[in-house]
């Protein structure tokens, strides 16, 4: 019962014992196997649940990326400058083949930084190459397992919040590094930042509950995203400076190959 108590659902054996103990024993072998499918069965209902979530908030995030990059190219073109825009739709064309068509949950992380490093090389052509960009990781670090996506929003974010409104371009530097037994990607930008109360604001958005998450885009579905497959202790927070810049900092734990399956789908 002890064993039973602290999770091992095994059954008890009574060999030579009364009827009444072959009874208590019958009942609670009963009981044990009746609870543990009872278990099995909220693993499964909660590991659908989540799925269905992440599902939610990855088709969420799609629509505001296409819009907004679409939106760029339609200025490029407003303003006659069709050669620009041309490259931006071609940039769009191979970026679309490599971050819409994906269905896993994870991907490498080397996949989801070329995806970026290829949203970048898209607002430099619009940018007219005031922006530049720089990004720092470690070979080691590129077969990590991440969720897909959530890069571009953050980097998208740094474009138009920080960089856009400074009107005179800057930079964005992504690093990658190992913290403990996590993985620390670290967005930066030199662009306008935020005084301390739109700070405030902004972190007590991306501290959102699930549900709340599920109504929003950018900062706060990426964090929602992270928090529902990894737990709370995950997610972004983020640091900023008025006129000096902003700092948003992924914290994932760090999974490689199988590793997901074996250690978070249950």
């Amino acid at each position: 019962m002890k064993r039973v108590s602290s999770g091992e659902f095994i059954c008890v054996q009574e060999e030579n014992a009364c009827n009444e103990v072959l009874a208590l024993g019958k009942s609670f072998n009963s009981m044990s196997g009746k609870i543990k499918e009872l278990l099995e069965d909220i693993r499964n209902n909660e590991k659908e649940k989540r799925k269905s979530e992440m599902d939610f908030l990855r088709a969420q995030i799609n629509p505001h990326f296409l819009y907004n990059t679409l939106f760029s190219i339609q200025c490029m073109a407003e303003l006659n400058k069709i050669g620009q825009a041309v490259k931006m739709i071609k940039a769009f064309i191979a970026l679309l083949r490599k971050t819409l068509s994906t269905d896993r949950d994870l991907i490498p992380l080397r996949e989801e930084l070329e995806n970026t490093k290829s949203y970048l090389e898209l607002e430099r052509i619009r940018y007219s190459n005031i922006m530049d960009y720089e990004i720092e990781v470690s070979k080691e670090l590129e077969s990590c397992q991440v969720p897909a996506l959530i890069l571009q929003p953050i980097v998208e974010n740094a474009i138009f919040h920080g960089l856009e409104a400074k009107d005179s371009g800057g930079l964005i530097v992504l690093e990658v590094l190992k913290d403990g037994e996590d993985l620390l990607i670290n967005i930066s930008d030199d662009g306008k930042g935020m005084n301390i109360r739109r700070l405030k604001e902004v972190r007590a958005r991306i501290n959102l509950d699930e549900d709340e998450a599920r109504k929003s885009i950018g900062l706060v579905n990426v964090s929602g995203r992270i928090k529902i497959n990894f737990g709370k202790e995950y997610g972004l927070t983020i640091d900023s400076e008025e006129n000096i810049g902003t700092c948003v900092s992924v914290r994932l734990p760090i999974i490689k190959g199988t590793e997901y399956e074996d250690t978070y789908s249950g």
